[in-house]
């Protein structure tokens, strides 16, 4: 018997790691019970599996490079690192000094220094990069190093409550590195700070949900204070009422110190002001080049305050809608700016180019929580994060087509099926659709005479899913999966 296996992947990472590298494992039943305890035993090329619960007052330095620091339990299930009035180095719960390491699915929170700017990391090494962490109710969430050639990847995460309440302090604040990814993120109720500020000379910040929320004072939503290039494509991005700062992304405003072009690049994004007046983009004289097209602006407000006209200004093709009401978002509510058939931004976008050779066409979506789905263009490209679609679940599941039978079901990250006899040396395509229809993921395959099972990954969709098997000739085989979780 042979199974095909799909997976279904949003992005990869390449580790390369020596053959002695080491697996260390930390929890209370292990020999390390906690973190600290390693941090000067790991060599480069280590992994550091961490237990989920709670590690309180646990902090230290990682120096070792290609590390792998990662939470063992499911996604969602932390390592919680609590600070609880200690730090490391009188910065931060952890201190990361090693180049090319991977923090994965660790909670950070409660994070104070004198200074007032306790991280819940301090990323000092180059070629960082975070994923499915979460931190919250630190007195900065990220704080990185200065240097020119540094990269850093920061997906999947949540950032929450972090600040001082001085307007020097920020749930993600990145320093003067080469680049910065931003994708697939959420960062909320910021205390006074951004909720992204970075200093990088090259920003690509996309689909991420950046919402103030009720009750908070945030400053901007996005910060980039030195310019240089920044590409900010399919991102839900709210100001409240409450906001410090009229201004919801700011470039260049504390003066063009990148090297230059000076370029800034927002594509489809939806942005709502909920405050009484603002400015979507604030940027002062001395741009190369504005590209702004595509957008949703909702709200009070204007969409832009330029200190003086860039070398190429390209801010055609956005809409501009003072009533929020008069959108016609899902939710609008709990910030579900996907659109409904009424909404008048459909199919009204326009091609938006390239930038250094790759497109600024949106090819995904936003998907709460901390993922993303593939962006489908029914006809032509609709204006915002999101696009709409006419189809629903009843649309998927046709009553000509045949029905598949999936096991387990309810499922957990993974569901299995028998293929069906008449399939055999063909090309197949399994399609996931969430509830309502939408599609979420597509992945071909070609089937030899004697495959017989199909092992599906199923780990960023919702509680109700819907998949279809489509054949080159022949029936389409549909069925509906409840998931456990």
């Amino acid at each position: 018997m042979r199974t095909l296996i799909f997976f279904f992947f949003g992005c990869f990472m390449v580790l390369a790691y020596s053959a002695n590298a080491k697996t260390w494992q930390v929890g209370p039943t292990r020999t390390y019970v906690k973190p600290s305890l390693v941090a000067n035993l790991v060599a480069d090329g280590d992994t550091v599996r961490i237990d989920p619960g709670l590690y309180a007052g646990d902090v230290c330095t990682w120096k070792a490079n290609h590390l792998v620091l990662q939470g063992a339990g499911a996604i969602g299930q932390y390592a919680h690192l609590r600070a609880d009035g200690q730090n490391a180095g009188g910065k931060a719960i952890w201190v990361i000094q090693g180049d090319f390491v991977i923090v994965d699915n660790i909670e950070f929170s409660l994070c104070q220094v004198p200074d007032h700017n306790g991280a819940g990391i301090r990323g000092e090494g180059l070629h960082l990069t975070v994923s499915h962490c979460y931190f919250h109710h630190n007195e900065m969430g990220i704080l990185t190093t200065n240097a020119d050639d540094a990269q850093y990847a920061i997906e999947y995460s949540e950032f929450a409550y972090n600040g001082y309440g001085d307007g020097f302090s920020h749930n993600v604040y990145v320093g003067s590195i080469n680049s910065l990814i931003f994708r697939y993120n959420y960062s909320h109720h910021c205390k006074v700070g951004h909720l992204l500020k970075s200093r990088a000379q090259y920003n690509y910040i996309f689909y991420n949900r950046l919402t103030d929320e009720p009750g908070t004072d945030a400053s901007r939503e996005i910060d980039l204070p030195n310019g240089g290039t920044a590409v900010i494509i399919g991102n839900s991005i709210q100001q409240s009422a409450e906001s410090q700062n009229g201004n919801i992304v700011g470039f260049g405003m504390e003066g063009l110190a990148n090297n230059p072009p000076h370029a800034l690049y927002m594509v489809n994004n939806t942005i709502v002001n909920e405050r009484f007046a603002g400015r979507a983009v604030q940027f002062p004289a001395g741009l190369d080049e504005f590209r702004y097209k595509n957008n949703l602006f909702v709200g009070a407000g204007s969409v832009l305050d330029a200190g003086g006209m860039p070398v190429i200004m390209d801010t055609i093709n956005n809409l501009v809608i003072p009533n929020i009401a008069a959108v016609g978002f899902v939710d609008y509510a709990n910030f579900n700016y996907h659109l409904t058939g009424t909404a008048p931004g459909i199919n009204l976008g326009t091609y938006a180019g390239m930038q250094s050779g790759f497109t600024l066409t949106p090819s995904a979506e936003y998907q709460h929580p901390l993922t993303w789905v593939i962006r489908t263009v029914e006809g032509i490209l609709d204006i915002g994060a999101y696009e709409y679609h006419s189809m629903t679940a009843l649309d998927v599941l046709q009553p000509d087509n045949q029905r598949l039978i999936v096991f387990p079901n309810p499922a957990g990250e993974q569901v299995q099926f028998q293929l069906p006899e008449i399939i055999e040396n063909q090309t197949i395509t399994l399609v996931l659709y969430d509830e309502t229809g939408r599609l979420i993921r597509q992945q071909k395959s070609w089937v030899n005479a004697g495959d017989q099972y199909v092992l599906l990954d199923l780990d960023s969709t919702g509680k109700i899913c819907f998949l279809q098997l489509q054949m080159e000739h022949g029936p389409v085989y549909t069925t509906k999966i409840l998931r456990d979780q």
